[in-house]
């Protein structure tokens, strides 16, 4: 059991890797990744609710969580005393987790990328934290902004997530 400074689950095998942890050690022993981000909440007094249209909403991550033809509502958190006028009120965690199956073993035993285990996880059914992310958004627990603001990838979206609904 370790703590490493990674953004990601895949990461944390290139991590050990190279801090001179061998492959054929790791391979077996690792049972389960887990990546946690702090995210904060939308306030719960001040929050509004609006759609963006198809046309706005061209990010596959977030359009790949619903249902066809299903229309995302998004949140936002408008400012209050409650919040002190932040838009949010207390903060929850999205979680990664990568059960290490045969094939991501035998993906550490060829010290493959962390895009290849990303991806083999993925397959095995792995949510990965920007998806739980997306999953708070439209929920309406958080905004996209606060979802990328972890991992500084830019969205389609993203630029949107402070707009009152008003002057969309």
């Amino acid at each position: 059991l370790t703590s490493l400074p990674t953004k990601r689950a895949a990461d944390a095998v290139s991590a050990l890797l190279n801090f001179g942890v061998k492959p054929y050690a790791l391979a077996p022993a690792l049972r389960g990744i887990l990546a946690q981000q702090l995210i904060r909440e939308i306030c719960p007094r001040c929050k509004t609710s609006f759609e963006y249209g198809d046309k706005m909403l061209d990010d596959r991550e977030v359009a790949g969580l619903l249902r066809p033809g299903e229309t995302p509502s998004f949140s936002v958190g408008m400012g209050c005393d409650y919040c002190f006028q932040s838009g949010y009120r207390g903060r929850r965690g999205i979680f990664e987790l990568i059960e290490v199956n045969q094939e991501i073993q035998g993906l550490i035993l060829a010290s493959s990328s962390a895009d290849e285990i990303e991806q083999a996880a993925i397959k095995a059914g792995t949510a990965t934290l920007r998806q739980n992310g997306f999953r708070a958004v439209l929920e309406g627990r958080t905004t996209v902004e606060e979802v990328v603001r972890g991992d500084g990838e830019a969205l389609g979206v993203g630029a949107l997530a402070r707009v009152p609904p008003d002057q969309l």
